[in-house]
């Protein structure tokens, strides 16, 4: 063991670490969107670096792209989420949200489990257990 990363309000879900190293992101269970958020470490400082809400319950899976400049999220509120991770230390956030997917456009019927890149980050894959 090398750090506890405390701030969540719960037991942590899924966690997954960038390819250089220098960021974990982490996700703990939730019933309301206020603990449903991803935290962003920096693994140097093991401070909380940024605070990704877009979700309204238990996110389910993270996924950095193998080129570490994205985030993607899965969660049991039918959802995903793609974030972009700026590359300017000036910029004020250190991730973007630059597309998302919500239950309206049905792409997926019941809790997202999982999700996974494609080996030239151009596109991923996300999982459920509704046959689709």
């Amino acid at each position: 063991e090398t750090q506890k990363l405390y701030g969540h309000g719960y037991e942590l879900y899924c966690v997954s670490a960038s390819t250089d190293g220098k960021l974990i992101a982490s996700a703990c269970k939730a019933s309301k969107p206020e603990h449903a958020a991803i935290r962003v470490w920096d693994t140097a400082t093991w401070h909380q670096v940024s605070l990704l809400v877009h979700h309204s319950l238990t996110v389910t899976q993270l996924a950095f792209s193998h080129d570490g400049s994205k985030l993607l999220a899965v969660s049991r509120d039918r959802c995903w989420s793609l974030w972009n991770r700026n590359q300017d230390d000036k910029e004020k956030d250190l991730f973007t949200l630059i597309a998302q997917m919500d239950k309206t456009t049905k792409a997926h019927t019941r809790i997202i489990w999982s999700c996974s890149w494609s080996p030239d980050d151009r596109c991923f894959a996300t999982a459920s257990r509704d046959k689709r």
